[in-house]
């Protein structure tokens, strides 16, 4: 009996250290949907009778940060740390949900939930999307972000290790100014005032040093430049005067060219790979004068991809793989209007879009004219072939490797999944960069270049 005893606890503290969060709630309503996001991924929690859950991660070897989603939408961090066990018990007071934290992070995981939540409670964008919404006024708001400020100061000046605590204290500096500059160019926007005519505006924005690393780092550098930008662009319009113009102020504004060179690097991309309308040679000509010449090289096949697939070029004939490893060519499936799904498995907003195209392919299975085909871009064939084979879709799948991929990037000019690209049935692009299934009006779109064809 001794030497059982002995053996039992032998295993008792390798138990304990690897139990890393304990999740405690009653209510039923809070329990529905919950989930626990962290750099492994996202796990459902599974509340036993009592209302607990046990969070266990053997990847944790040092102390890192997991979120939890309840069933209310609110986010919560907990800090955790190989070792050390950290409880969090939820109830609900006056209609709101509440932490009480227990452990070893207790008051860094109670800091990094209230930072993640320090932003402006009112937009005027969610005002117009919800006009019976109960809103504040903009004093109002102005008046919580200073009691939220307050508050958070006080839990950093408890943090014991004085570099921790400026870097906290830093982090929220940087936050407040970006939340009063939000709020006051959300009030401009309300009102249609230029941002040059706001003279409160203009003075948070004067205090960005737009080539310090420190306010690039926390965003405000972009922000600074896009709230100066002397060309707004509505959505849908044509956004080429708009892009020379962020360009030029890029380059009057920031003067660290490494800064310069990563936000023209960004900014190349985004407007290089959207689906706005806008006149390519125009702008590669504004690159050219403003960018560097590394940008320009390394970006220049995108503008050769936009300019060879515009509506009505012959489709690059790319080469897949199906699931029993035959190769096939995109020509065979010319005839029919092809809307071509361009995913990955790890890609979350590309999953999100199987359902819809699921639907559209039912929806569409005896019409002759139309065929959806989806291409896998993952590194390596085993988690598209797994993937497939446990969902079973009733449509054609393809997996492109490395080099296919490349000649994919290259030609079509995809820096980013999803993509949806539709092909006429002669061969010919309708559309390079389409709209998602998920699309409200998906259906009507697809019909009438159906019957157009």
């Amino acid at each position: 009996m001794k030497k059982t005893i002995l053996f039992m606890l032998a295993f008792l503290p390798a138990t304990l250290s690897a139990q890393l969060l304990r999740v405690e709630v009653a209510d039923t309503a809070l329990q529905r949907n919950a989930l626990v996001f962290s750099l492994s991924g996202m796990k459902p929690m599974e509340f036993d009778a009592k209302g607990v859950f046990l969070y266990d991660n053997p990847q944790v070897e040092q102390k890192t940060e997991v979120s939890l989603s309840l069933g209310d939408n609110s986010i919560w961090t907990a800090v955790l740390e190989p070792g050390q066990l950290m409880t969090i018990k939820f109830s609900r007071k006056n209609g709101k949900t509440v932490a009480a934290y227990k452990g070893a992070n207790k008051h860094m995981s109670m800091l990094k939930t209230e930072f993640d939540r320090f932003s402006p409670e009112k937009h005027s964008w969610y005002e117009e999307a919800h006009p019976s919404a109960d809103t504040i006024t903009y004093e109002e708001a102005f008046l919580r972000l200073d009691r939220r400020y307050a508050a958070l100061g006080k839990m950093i000046a408890k943090i014991k290790n004085a570099d921790e605590r400026k870097h906290w204290q830093d982090r929220l500096e940087m936050k407040n100014l970006d939340n009063r500059i939000e709020l006051y160019s959300d009030r401009d926007n309300k009102h249609k005032r230029a941002y040059a005519e706001d003279a409160l505006l203009q003075e948070q924005l004067a205090k960005i040093d737009p080539s310090s690393e420190r306010f690039f780092d926390a965003g405000l550098t972009s922000k600074l430049v896009s709230l100066s930008v002397p060309v707004q662009v509505e959505t849908g319009q044509d956004v080429t005067d708009y892009a020379i113009s962020y360009l030029t102020t890029v380059s009057r504004l920031v003067k660290n060219p490494k800064i310069k060179y990563d936000m023209d690097e960004y900014f190349l991309s985004q407007v290089l790979g959207t689906d706005s309308p806008f006149d390519v040679e125009r702008f590669w000509a504004a690159a050219n004068e403003k960018c560097d010449t590394a940008l320009i090289h390394r970006y220049q096949f995108m503008v050769d991809s936009r300019k060879s697939t515009k509506q009505g070029m012959p489709c690059p004939d790319v080469t897949f793989t199906d699931a029993d490893g035959k190769q096939h060519r995109l020509s065979e499936y010319f005839g029919k209007v092809l809307f071509i799904d361009i995913w990955a498995t790890w890609c979350g907003p590309c999953c999100m879009e199987i359902p819809y195209i699921e639907q559209h392919v039912e929806h569409y299975k005896d019409n002759p004219n139309i065929l959806f085909l989806s291409i896998g871009t993952d590194r390596t064939r085993e988690p598209w072939l797994k993937k497939i084979q446990a969902d079973q879709p009733q449509w054609p799948q393809m997996w492109v490797n490395k080099e296919e991929n490349q000649i994919i990037t290259k030609q079509w000019g995809v820096l980013s999944i999803p993509r949806f690209i539709i092909i006429n049935r002669d061969g010919t692009i309708h559309n390079a960069d389409a709209f998602r299934p998920s699309d409200a009006d998906f259906r009507e779109k697809i019909d009438a270049i159906i019957a157009a064809q």
